[in-house]
């Protein structure tokens, strides 16, 4: 079984550079290493690039952004014949595909603008109740009414004002196709313009003036509804060129710009430097401008700001209209402030960059790389200690980082934490009677317990100040199911082990924020149970290995492949689930591969495994249907009624088709792709993703 979305979806989740590692061949601190190059630059041949991506050719340099697709042919043809993406060939490649070369998609120079008021537009037609739907279905019908009321007007506001802005202000600006077949398709090319022409003069024939501007040939659709109440004047012309069709839509065919020479086209664009390269086995490559990346920036954000709005709105009007309440709304109205404010800020800021994307596709490797704004974050140098974790027969993820610094403030939890509180009291309100008495206990609790909310933010600080700031993420398997998952071969199914793993600078700090948890919690079970005895009974016993010392919350169903754990030297701090594990990693924290920035390495193949066994394993666990019996902690099965066991089995066939569909799913991209790794590097306030996903071979 094979599935090409897969593939796009590690296209999308990861990117690349463009050099092909070996990584059965390479040590993991080599493969690391060879990332972190700088890539090999080579002097501009816009000759070579023009026989990659001739449809370039006939785009402007000045441009907001583009795609562009190299050789597709080829590429497809692979596919078709059973290349990287199939187990067998589906047919004969069509000549026609093999014909096809290069294609282009640019927005002209002022494009962005355009976009900007474009967004709020589209986004409008399709808002109603964003985010805060299940909010008005749980809300009592009185409230719930209001709720709809202000929504409405908060919508047909920001609509009101996206489409004012817009008809007032937006200009189409030229944006441009390309299809580039090989040199012999000429009178294909031509027989494509023509019929463009006609099917457009067909289907607008009431609106549509046929045009001519230099050598292109189109067509003028008069009052083109762009969108409610806005309607442009829309040409769109055509012409063939050598043996490439260019498309342009665009407001006024003289804004048209044609490149005179290559020099002038979007094949001298800096952008494709990234891609000289590796002209042999591109893909395709993308580039938005800095205007493109800003618009982007700030449309993200206004989507996030959305549901805060409407939050808040409804806040304003329900104090609005209840004078008792109105304190307590007002006060939820502040706090959907101070999140957004805090959400915004955690997101950080664009610093004016540009940004490129490129891909590469050979026999052995999907390679791509990103490159953009780094918003004001950097790494330092320093070590990767657990690379050749990377390597082990076992590992399923290795992730690890040098020390990471970033110009972005940290969020204010008691800030957060304040406004969480006032936001919860002001939605409780909005609920029917009888559940406000519930939540009423629960915001009183959680306020009574923010003192000691607050002292658990100090002591995670007091930790984190002894702690350095570069770190490792390790997830492997080992095998030993607990008992909880009731297979008869628990003992030889592999189950994931996850570890988090950072640097130690100053061991008393960890002491010292340790005892500052522990007071924090004994003042949480106090004022919940009357009592600090429920903390002080927890038992943490510990162990010395190596040099060593390792701390678990012991709890009987656990085995030491899964119970809490944490392990500590002077040098490593490790905590996760596995006590076997954790011990291991602080003790063989001893690698000195030199780096600066971010790497890490997914194993598709062990994932799917692991996770087939487990799948496996919970399935064996559903009882037949004449023999049902509940889910048990332990091999002794206590007899319930029919009716509860016909419950509890429902419930489990529901995790076991999720654990079915999560085993199938790694299955499958492991068909296509056995790893992945890569690495994140920062320099001049940019940032590079770099990834290679190394492919099944056929």
């Amino acid at each position: 079984m094979k599935s090409q979305s897969v593939l796009v979806t590690l296209a999308l989740l990861s990117a690349t550079l463009h050099v092909s590692v070996d990584a059965k061949q390479a040590s993991a601190g080599e493969m690391f290493t060879e990332l972190a190059q700088p890539m090999s630059k080579k002097d501009a041949d816009l000759v070579a690039r023009r026989g990659v991506l001739g449809a370039l050719a006939y785009v402007p340099v000045e441009t907001d952004g583009f795609i562009a697709f190299a050789d597709m042919g080829k590429h497809i043809g692979r596919a078709i014949s059973g290349g990287m993406l199939l187990d067998q060939p589906v047919g004969p490649v069509p000549p026609e595909i093999l014909a096809l070369k290069s294609v282009a998609v640019s927005m002209g120079a002022g494009g962005a603008d355009g976009l900007r008021l474009l967004l709020p537009v589209l986004a409008s037609a399709s808002h109603r109740e964003d985010g805060v739907e299940g909010w008005v279905d749980e809300a009592d019908s009185a409230t719930a009414q209001k709720m709809k009321e202000a929504i409405q007007q908060l919508v047909e506001e920001q609509k009101r004002n996206a489409v004012e802005d817009f008809r007032n202000n937006w200009q189409l600006k030229s944006i441009y196709a390309v299809v580039s077949l090989d040199e012999k398709q000429q009178k294909q090319v031509e027989q494509w313009a023509n019929m463009i022409v006609s099917m457009l003069l067909v289907s607008y024939a009431d609106q549509a003036e046929t045009l001519e501007y230099g050598a292109f040939r189109g067509v003028k659709i008069k009052n083109a509804p762009v969108t409610q109440g806005a309607g442009r004047d829309i040409c769109i012309m055509v012409k063939s060129v050598d043996s490439s069709l260019v498309v342009v839509l665009c407001g006024n065919p003289q804004e048209i710009r044609e490149p005179g020479t290559i020099e002038q086209s979007a094949l001298a664009s800096c952008a494709l430097s990234a891609c000289d390269a590796c002209l042999d086995d591109l893909f395709f490559v993308s580039h938005s401008s800095r205007d493109m990346v800003r618009v982007m920036e700030e449309w993200n954000r206004s989507s996030i700001s959305h549901t805060a709005d409407m939050a808040r709105r409804i806040f304003e009007v329900l104090g609005a209209a209840d004078a008792a309440q109105k304190v307590a709304f007002d006060k939820a109205a502040v706090g959907v402030n101070v999140l957004l404010e805090q959400v915004l800020s955690a997101c950080g800021a664009q610093q004016n960059q540009d940004n490129t994307l490129l891909c590469r596709i050979n026999k052995k490797n999907l390679v791509l790389e990103y490159s953009g704004d780094a918003m004001g974050a950097a790494y330092e140098p320093g070590v990767l200690r657990y690379a050749a974790q990377a390597k082990t027969a076992d590992n399923i993820l290795y992730a690890e980082s040098t020390p990471f610094s970033s110009k972005t403030p940290a969020p204010n939890w008691e800030k957060i934490l304040s406004a969480l509180l006032d936001v919860g009291r002001g939605y409780s309100l909005t609920l029917p009677a009888e559940s406000r008495a519930d939540d009423e206990k629960l915001w009183r609790t959680l306020e009574a317990l923010q003192p000691e909310f607050n002292m658990l933010g100090q002591a995670f600080s007091t930790v984190g100040s002894g702690l350095g700031r570069g770190g490792a993420v390790l997830i492997d398997s080992a095998a030993g199911l607990p008992s909880f998952f009731g297979g008869s071969r628990n003992n030889q199914i592999a189950m994931p082990r996850l570890a988090y793993c950072l640097p130690v600078t100053q061991r008393d700090c960890l002491s010292r924020g340790w005892n500052e948890i522990l007071t924090a919690a004994e003042g949480v079970a106090e004022k919940l149970f009357g009592s600090r005895l429920l903390i002080k009974a927890l038992a943490f016993p510990s162990k010395k290995v190596g040099v060593a010392d390792s701390y678990s919350l012991y709890m009987p169903i656990c085995t030491e492949n899964m119970i809490p754990n944490v392990t500590v030297s002077d040098s490593a701090f490790v905590a996760g689930t596995s006590s076997a594990y954790n011990e291991k990693l602080a003790n063989e924290a001893t690698g000195t591969t030199k780096y600066q920035g971010a790497v890490f390495a997914l194993h598709f193949e062990n994932l799917a495994s692991t996770l087939r066994g487990i799948a496996d394993s919970y399935r064996s666990r559903i009882p037949a249907e004449e023999e049902a019996v509940p889910m048990a902690f332990s091999d002794d099965v206590t007899p319930v009624s029919e009716e509860k066991s016909t419950a509890e089995l429902t419930t489990l066939e529901k995790v076991s088709e999720t654990l079915e569909e999560l085993a199938v799913a790694a299955e499958l991209t492991a068909d296509l792709a056995e790893s992945m790794y890569g690495s994140i590097t920062i320099s001049a306030d940019r940032c590079t993703l770099r990834t290679v996903v190394n492919l099944q071979q056929k």
